[in-house]
């Protein structure tokens, strides 16, 4: 066995290890991606919360809602 097959033998080994590494990697910026989008959606939907309260409340009265809805179990706060 020469030099040049021990290094063909040896590279063409790892080359399923790098699909699975590669693949790996995209699954995790899917991952990342996805929490990201899910993040960016979930803002969006509490500040039209926000501001659907404050336009029937008033602006104090519906920060101080929304607020206490934070806090509250329902939306993950602990009493």
């Amino acid at each position: 066995m020469t030099i040049a097959s021990t290094t063909t033998t040896a590279a063409s080994a790892w080359k399923p290890k790098q699909r699975q590494a590669k693949q790996a990697l995209s699954q995790f910026f899917g991952f990342i991606r996805h929490t990201f989008v899910s993040g960016l959606e979930i803002g969006r939907n509490l500040r039209q919360l926000l501001h659907q309260l404050c336009l029937e409340r008033g602006l104090t009265q519906g920060d101080r809602l929304f607020d206490r809805w934070l806090d509250s179990s329902d939306c993950g706060g602990s009493t």
